[in-house]
């Protein structure tokens, strides 16, 4: 800015001015110029020559001029094609006739500066004015300039005043902005139509990861800029963006490159001009960095400077784009025609003569810029023959935009002169030319709209810009030259659309032909999902699988789509397909193993049965009730072949026949149990005297008992399933993956009443059988049926729990084996005595052995066979523990071939053995434990070895004194930053090098020493620490730099002198080291100290990488880790929800490791990073305003800032001056404490700041002792005279500062003195005093160790008189003590305490900001509760009390999910609703979640609510649907009655009154059918309406087919020879009708078996809601049995059809096929009407079919009967009904 300020003062030396006098020129422009006067001017300003020779300005005398130099043939082109365009222009007749443009043409030397003072010059007269006239406008518009940077200092300067500029070169879209630059046009397109032709090819060739490089002006910035802002709209992402400039040093080149070479991106785009890509280009080749594909921008695309083979190597294959060319043919000759010799006057010329024939022309006083050859020419050169690329005008580029620009220029001016456009009807002007305002002339600019002679039309847009239309060049190398070959074309629409045409197989790439990929992250293939990878850009992801039941099936899924509840994920997660459906089928193993074992006891059954049938004459199977025990065995094999109807797929017959067969047979076979157990018992009770309870229990009995017993299980299940019948279920919860298809018991309380029943009927027969257990053992039923009872119980009491912890099919498989279980159990232990009875002791099967007549012969018991422990032991002992342990086992008993002796005391003796056997089971480890301990004894070294003395003594290399040393018993060190610059010296190796000179005395770190000065004196004057033993100090200075450092670590490891003990006899005469304050320093002290194992404390060094133990094991410090402060930082921010946020960081390491850890601590939370700026090392205003102009663009309102204060302070200058307010600042231990910005002027501004600041502390009698620090005291001390020095600016040693005026040093320290006398809030003189504490604490626990109870060798203790620091060590990590109330001590890695004070910047009563403290953040509390802030006394920005919103997007609220915007943060999204079926009920839900199948989301997509269960109820269509049928069910009853009542009548005889009342019937149950379609569906409703409506259609049609039958044979019966009506009589007709329902029966008996109808949940008519129909589950059965019914309709009509012609008094047939004609044209219309019918309206439908076609029946047959019954009675005759009454 200082530069530009000087340009524009010394541009007004050339300024025209206004005054009393007239115009008066300040100074003359003594430029090269190009001049030719004419009617009007018009103004050119071209880079001729394109550097400018820089001069030393002084201010002392008048600035030289300006030098130019570096000739630039195209620019001079440019310069001839604007002469040849106004020279075409006044040659025309038709364009401005009669009236000539001059111009005046001048040079910029591509500088801004130089750019300005010509256009000033060109728009001031040339000659001083005496007139007291307006300086006139010598030109009416300037065509200018080549450079964005030139245009924008043109445009800008000269826009108030109206003056037209039109640009040939200047692309940047900021010109575009007409606020701004009201006269700015260009005939060249913007950078904004360039952008998006850019962002349109890396779309069209799907690049989604690129990088830039820009150049370090407004073209580079303005161009990439836009090109970002238009990628990011496609989902591309920028990975870097690299700066460069043709005056950077190599240094800045090689990070552009480092950076180049790092980056992942293969594809690379450079917004550059050619001269400041070329050093870029240089170094990439030099490099052989190869394999990027390069995007150019137009302004080095074609640039002939850069198309070398060389730069090809690299950069071949580049692609970009260029304004389109075009051929200007008579062009050729003019600038063929350029001659030193023809053009003598003629600018320029001589020195494009030089460059294209080599030689200087012999003009004397003509000025070269170059001189390329000292060479005169003869005079016969030419030029007319030469091929150079300069006289190629077919391929005119920006030369043509200059032709184009000359004429936009006439044709406005044609037009205001004129007034009318070029080529109207000749007039004479309209306008003096000298009354030209240059304001109209911008007006007529903005209309200008002409085709030139090339077909090309001149416009311009509101913004001043013309229509973009590029040419699409790409770099191929053709015979060894680089080539330039168009490959498309891009253009613009009025529309703001845009055309890319590429030819894509002309494309040489950088691959090839392949095109060139590049991405951060592969798109992700089916089956994964893109996983955002925190902190990077969102195309940089990884592809996570698709989680188990959900699927992505296609490439690139940013989110992976649920599979419905019926469906799973395919293993390539691509597909959802049907999930497994598991139960218990008869193709596995156990369900094959469960048939074998069910059939095979279904054998068993049958054949015990068939065996007590051929023996049931033997005594044995009387005396067992041969009758109850068939039955008996008939109930088992019934309930052996239940388990049958567990296997296999469950349906709603086998699910209810399952649960309820076996509960019946089970209640049968034990109720016959029952049965034999209460005849067992009555039987044996009958030989008691009198008692005659045999005879109540007969036969008869038994069955009855039998029958009641089953019949009461039988109405548990009919009631079980008429309530809640057992269903198939789909059961999903077991296993994401399957779905077990279960029986669902409906009722679990009808299940376990079943159960229950027969636990109650099993529990009598156990307590009978138990009372009749002492019966005669000879038969004694009563045994075996407790036996059974016993098993029985106990299997199903086990199958209680089993059942209901077994999963899935399992379940069914426990049910299966208790049934199996229980009816072995039975079977086996009341028929297997009697079968072995029968077959093997067929001897005992007589009638006087089961009378128990041989009760003689007892049977002995076995003498039980015992096994000793002995014998026990053989098994476990183990020949290992016996070599172990031999003076306790001896051997091992049993391992001997001589068996032990087993007697009485053996067993007895059991305890004893077992303790053994006790002691050595589980004992093993411990046994091998202690044999491992015995095997070797350590040994034991004496570790004391001998010391070997060096003959040799100390000796000093250098003197290094430090600034203050103490005796006494125990030293430590102090390095502190005394000054804060030093001055190297010549290191060039030929003389001793001097010691570093340090600069620059630093107050604050003074008072640092001074406090460990004091503490040390404290300690040694205190009574409790370290008694009876002083602490002495030695103080240096590391001139905070690192290698001053290091020569104060060492110097403070050695004495001052020399010493001429010998070295290494004893422990370190350094204990510990205080220091130091920077990282780097500490880094190098703590290094060096290492290896001697001596601590060291640092107070200011929070450096995260110094708490390695590794790498830095001796370190300690007082001071929070960086990292601490981060993590406080990101808190704080979780904490307020600031989750948008701008960083600010200075450029060194503390700012750059800052905002790394904060970054890293960010990653994984809802914080986002709006922006990261750097404030410039060296103060730079401009870059300082761009990061407040994002800053003011930013919605972000929280700025996180680490800086120092001396960077801090410009910047925030030149924020107030911005005046930029609303922003809440969150400051850095560095800066948040600052004293600078305390004044009242920055509370506005900075007012409400809230950072982390050292814990603050108090230091007792600190302010007395630094008063106590005086050059009087301390004399020969240097540090001290520095002190007065920097504080009073006087020498009190005129020896010491020669410059200063003297001073007494008796000078009083005063407050003023902030930088060493500030003591009210001391911080890192706070953290020295801890330090020296910590030391001193330490050191005190080492002294007061006992010995025989120390940490050391041993456990013993360190000694007083020879203390090592690695002892102390030890004793410094295990140190905690108390200072002011605060605890001290340090955790493993040597950091001390986490303690923060949160301080916020309020305003105080004086107006100036106080520092209050508003919290802590404490380290050392649980996560979480790290953090302690007093809302309630912050004050926020704007002095606010509320918490200030920082957020991208506001919160999402329950109802809408969150959709990241493309190109940007995850914080940044809009707020999406859920659609129909999917809910959130959270704020901010990244996601919707999917309804349950059987639910739907409410209005607010809040909460899933059932979905609306639609059937056909009883509304209004089911209100009046049942009318309908009641009303129809009461007309047929109606007609039964009369019917009945009239039963004797002639009419209803002759109709077959049988007939008649079976048709009556079936209509009035057909009327009722219609009943069962309307309500909701269940089960048994929807076997029922189709089963019942077709068999009472059968039945209907059946009679209407006997009673057509009947008719035609009766009145066919009167021919002779006709005997038919004798097979048609009442019991023939019973049989046909009988058969013809059968027939439907049979029908609807196989369709309920095999696929019955069912209850059906279809959601596919409408998803909100659930359409319950009856599902016919099986199509061709339902089409069976309407089929069936319209069979007997058609043969009825065929049989009525063919009786027509019977007499017609009587003609039945014909009301028969009325009725069947109406009955089939219902039916036929049904079909489709039913098809096409949604949801409940299909059941409406065949309702109405029903009904319909039942009334159709009911009219047709009965209604003219009714009408003669009751109406006519008179023809109620037998004559009238036989046509033989008299007429």
């Amino acid at each position: 800015m200082y530069g530009l300020q000087r340009a524009m003062l010394f541009s007004l030396s050339v300024l025209c001015l206004n005054t009393a006098s007239g115009c008066k020129l300040l100074g003359n422009f003594d430029m090269p110029s190009l001049f030719r006067g004419g009617d009007v001017m018009i103004g050119g300003i071209f880079p001729v020559f394109n550097k400018q020779v820089s001069t030393t300005t002084t201010f002392e005398r008048e600035p030289p001029g300006v030098r130019c130099e570096r000739f630039d043939l195209r620019a001079f082109r440019w310069t001839q094609v604007m002469i040849f365009a106004i020279e075409e222009i006044n040659k025309d007749l038709t364009l401005l006739p009669n009236i000539s443009i001059g111009y005046s043409i001048l040079n910029s030397c591509s500088s801004p500066t130089n750019t300005l003072r010509a256009a000033l010059t060109l728009v001031s007269r040339l000659e001083e004015m005496e007139s007291a006239s307006p300086c006139p406008p010598p030109i009416t518009a300037l065509i200018a300039d080549a450079g964005s940077s030139q245009s924008l200092v043109l445009a800008g300067t000269f826009g108030p005043f109206r003056v037209p500029i039109v640009s040939y070169f200047s692309t940047c879209a900021c010109l575009s902005d007409k606020a701004k630059y009201p006269t700015f046009f260009r005939t060249i397109p913007s950078d904004y139509y360039q952008a998006k032709a850019l962002a349109a090819l890396v779309k069209r060739f799907g690049w989604q990861w690129i990088g830039a490089i820009q150049s370090d002006n407004d073209y580079g910035r303005n161009g990439i800029l836009a090109f970002k802002e238009e990628v990011e709209k496609l989902g591309v992402c920028v990975a870097f963006v690299g700066t460069v400039l043709r005056t950077y040093k190599r240094d800045k080149i090689l990070d552009v490159v480092e950076i180049i070479k790092q980056s992942t991106v293969k594809v690379i785009l450079a917004f550059v001009p050619e001269g400041d890509l070329n050093p870029l280009m240089k170094e990439i080749v030099k490099q052989n960095i190869t394999g990027i594909q390069w995007i150019a921008s137009e302004a080095w695309i074609t640039a002939a400077q850069l198309s070398t083979p060389e730069i090809y190597r690299s950069f071949g294959g580049a692609i970009g784009f260029v304004v389109r060319k075009m051929a200007i043919p008579k062009l050729g000759p003019f600038l063929k025609g350029l001659s030193p010799y023809t053009s003598a006057d003629a600018t320029f010329v001589t020195n494009f003569w030089e460059v294209m024939v080599g030689c200087t022309p012999p003009l004397p006083g003509e000025l070269s810029g170059t001189h390329a050859t000292s060479e005169m020419c003869t005079g016969t050169e030419s030029i007319m023959n030469s091929q150079d690329v300069f006289f190629n005008v077919t391929q005119l580029r920006v030369s043509y935009n200059v032709y184009k620009a000359v004429y936009a220029i006439a044709h406005a001016l044609h037009h205001l002169i004129f007034c009318q456009p070029v080529g109207g009807k000749p007039v004479t002007p309209c306008l003096n030319i000298s009354q030209i305002q240059l304001k109209e002339v911008v007006d007529h600019l903005h209309g200008v709209y002409f085709t030139n002679q090339f077909g090309d039309t001149v416009f311009f847009d509101q913004n001043g810009d013309p229509p973009a239309s590029y040419d699409i060049i790409n770099w191929q190398l053709r015979k060894g030259q680089v080539q330039h070959v168009t490959v498309g074309h891009f253009a613009s629409a009025a529309d703001r659309n845009y055309e890319l045409i590429i030819r894509e197989e002309k494309i040489v790439w950088r691959t090839g032909k392949v095109v060139p990929q590049s991405v951060c992250s592969n798109v992700c293939p089916v089956g994964t999902r893109k996983a955002q990878i925190k902190g990077k850009s969102i195309c940089c992801f990884d592809c996570i699988p698709c989680a188990d039941g959900t699927i992505a099936n296609s490439t690139g899924a940013a989110d992976c789509t649920p599979c419905p509840q019926e469906y799973w994920s395919n293993e390539s997660r691509d597909k959802c397909i049907l999930k497994t459906i598991e139960f218990l089928s008869y193709h596995e193993p156990m369900g094959i193993a469960l048939t074998v074992v069910s059939l095979l006891g279904a054998c068993l059954s049958l054949a015990t049965m068939s065996v007590f049938i051929h023996y049931r004459d033997t005594p044995v199977i009387k005396a067992s009730n041969s009758e109850l025990s068939c039955l008996l065995l008939l109930s088992l094999f019934m309930c052996f072949l239940c388990p049958l109807t567990f296997i296999g797929r469950p349906t709603v017959w086998t699910c209810m026949l399952r649960h309820t067969a076996f509960g019946v047979t089970f209640a049968l076979c034990i109720s016959c149990v029952l049965g034999k157990t209460i005849v067992v018992v009555t039987a044996f009770k009958a030989t008691l005297p009198g008692n005659k309870v045999a005879g109540k229990f007969g036969p008869a009995q038994q069955r009855i008992i039998v029958c009641s017993c089953t019949l009461v299980q039988i109405i548990i299940c009919i009631l079980w399933l008429k309530l809640n019948p057992p269903f198939p279920d789909m059961v999903f919860r077991y296993s994401n993956k399957k779905i077990v298809l279960e029986c669902n018991t409906g009722s679990e309380m009808a299940f376990y009443a079943v159960l229950g029943y027969i636990g109650i009927l099993a529990t009598i027969c156990l307590m009978l059988a138990f009372m009749a257990r002492k019966l005669p053992d000879n038969f004694n039923e009563a045994k075996f049926i407790t036996f059974s009872m016993l098993i029985f119980c106990a299997v199903w009491i086990t199958f209680i729990p089993a059942y209901v912890s077994s999963p899935g099919k399992f379940t069914v498989a426990v049910e299966i084996f208790a049934i199996l279980s229980s009816a072995f159990g039975l079977l086996i232990s009341i028929f297997a005595p009697k079968c072995y009875i029968i077959f093997i002791k067929p001897e005992k099967n007589t009638k006087k052995h089961i009378m128990g007549k041989n009760l003689n012969s007892a049977i002995k018991e076995r003498p039980l066979t015992c096994y000793t422990v002995t014998h026990i032991l053989q098994g476990v002992c183990h020949q290992e523990i016996v070599k172990l342990l031999p003076e306790r086992f001896g051997s091992c008993p049993g391992l001997t071939s001589k068996p032990l002796q087993a007697g009485p005391a053996k067993i007895a003796d059991q305890t004893g053995q077992s303790s053994d056997l006790e002691s050595i089971t589980g004992h093993e480890d411990t046994i091998i434990q202690h044999s491992s301990r015995v095997k070797t004894a350590p040994e034991e070294k004496d570790g004391k070895q001998d010391e070997k003395l060096s003959a040799k003594v100390c000796s000093l290399q250098s003197s290094f004194q430090p600034g203050f040393v103490a005796e006494g018993d125990y030293v430590i060190g102090g390095i502190f930053p005394l000054h804060y610059n030093q001055e190297m010296p010549d290191l060039n190796c030929t003389y001793r090098p001097p010691a570093v000179k340090c600069n620059g005395f630093d107050p604050r770190a003074f008072r640092w020493a001074q406090t460990m000065r004091l503490a040390v004196e404290e300690i040694n004057q205190s009574q409790d620490l370290l008694p009876n033993h002083t602490l002495g100090y030695k103080i240096f200075d590391s001139c905070a730099y690192p290698l001053t450092g290091q020569r104060a670590a060492l110097a403070v490891l050695n004495g001052p002198d020399e010493a001429h003990s010998p070295m290494c006899t004893g422990a370190s005469p350094l204990l510990a080291v205080i220091g130091e304050s920077g990282s780097a320093q500490s880094i190098v002290v703590s290094r060096i100290l290492q290896p001697f194992r001596i601590p060291m404390i640092s107070y200011f060094s929070s450096c995260a990488c110094l708490s390695d133990r590794r790498k830095y094991p001796t370190f300690f410090r007082v001071i929070p880790n960086d990292d601490y402060q981060v993590k406080a930082i990101a808190q704080l921010l979780l904490r307020f929800n600031w989750t948008w946020v701008g960083l600010i960081r200075g450029d060194h390491e503390y700012g750059r490791f800052a905002v790394r850890g904060l970054l890293r601590e960010l990653r994984g939370t809802r914080v986002c990073v709006a922006y990261q700026e750097m404030i410039p090392l060296l103060y730079d205003r401009q870059r300082a305003l761009e990061i407040m102009q994002v800053m003011r663009r930013s919605g972000a309102k929280v700025v996180v800032v680490f800086s120092a204060e001396g960077e801090m302070t410009p910047f925030l200058r030149d924020y107030m001056m911005q005046n930029i307010t609303g922003i809440q600042w969150v400051a850095s231990e560095a800066w948040v404490t600052a004293s600078v910005f305390t004044g009242s002027e920055y509370y506005p501004y900075l007012g409400g700041t809230i950072g982390f600041g050292i814990r603050q502390g108090h230091i007792p009698g600190l302010r007395d002792y630094l008063q106590t620090v005086d050059p009087q005291r301390y004399p020969s001390n240097p540090l001290v005279q520095e002190l007065w020095s920097a504080l009073y600016g006087c020498s009190p040693s005129p020896s010491f500062h020669s410059l200063l005026s003297p001073c007494s040093g008796q000078e009083s320290l005063l407050e003023q003195h902030s930088a060493y006398m500030n003591t009210s809030s001391p911080r890192v003189a706070y953290n020295v005093y801890k330090a020296v504490y910590a030391v001193a604490h330490s050191l005190n626990n080492l002294l007061l160790c006992q010995p025989g109870s120390g940490p050391f060798h041993n456990n013993s203790c360190g000694q007083s008189n020879n203390i090592h620091p690695w002892q102390l060590q030890h004793y410094l990590q295990e140190v905690a003590f108390s200072i002011a109330g605060e605890e001290v001590n340090f955790d493993l890695k040597g950091d001390s305490i986490p303690y923060y004070d949160v301080i916020n910047w309020q305003r105080g009563t004086g107006g100036n900001i106080e520092f209050v403290n508003v919290g802590l953040f404490d380290g050392t509390k649980a996560a979480g509760e790290e953090l302690v802030i007093q809302e309630e006394k912050i004050i926020w920005a704007g002095h606010q009390s509320e918490v200030l919103v920082s957020v991208c997007s506001t919160s999402c609220l329950p109802g809408s999910r969150k959709a990241v915007r493309r190109g940007e943060p995850v914080c940044c999204f809009d707020c999406v609703p859920c659609d129909g079926g999917k809910i959130s009920n959270q704020t901010d839900s990244i996601d919707c979640t999917v309804c349950p199948h059987d639910f739907w989301s409410n209005t607010k997509r809040t909460a899933c609510i059932p979905k609306k269960v639609e059937f056909l109820t009883y509304d209004s269509l089911g209100i009046a649907l049942t009318v309908i049928a009641a009303v129809g069910a009461c007309l047929t009853i109606t007609v039964l009655a009369v019917f009945s009542h009239h039963r004797n009548t002639a009419i209803v005889r002759v109709n077959n009154s049988e007939l008649s009342f079976f048709i009556l019937i079936s209509l009035t149950l057909c009327f009722l059918c219609a009943l069962v379609f309307i309500g909701e569906p269940t089960s048994w409703s929807c076997m029922l309406r189709h089963t019942a409506f077709s068999i009472t259609f059968s039945l209907c049609i059946s009679c209407i087919l006997g009673k057509t039958l009947v008719v035609l044979a009766a009145f066919t019966a009167t021919r002779p020879g006709t005997n038919i009506m004798k097979w048609l009589g009442p019991k023939q007709q019973r049989a046909i009708i009988f058969s013809c329902t059968l027939v439907q029966v049979v029908i609807c008996a196989a369709w309920l078996i095999d696929a019955p109808p069912f209850p059906s949940r279809n959601t596919q008519y409408e998803h909100s809601k659930i359409i319950l129909e009856c599902s016919v589950g099986s199509s061709l059965a339902f089409w069976c049995v309407l089929g069936y019914i319209g069979l007997l309709a058609c043969l009825c009509f065929v049989l009525a059809f063919l009786a027509r012609k019977l007499p017609g008094n009587f003609n039945e047939a014909k009301f028969i096929t009325f009725s069947m004609l109406i009955f089939c044209a219902v039916w036929l219309a049904f079909i489709p009407a039913y098809i096409s019918s949604p949801g409940n309206y299909a059941d409406a439908v065949e309702t109405f079919a029903i009904l319909a076609s039942s009334f159709g029946l009911l009219f047709c047959l009965f209604a003219p009967k009714c009408y003669i019954i009751l109406l006519k009675p008179e023809k109620n005759t037998k004559q009238h009904l036989m046509g033989k009454e008299k007429k």
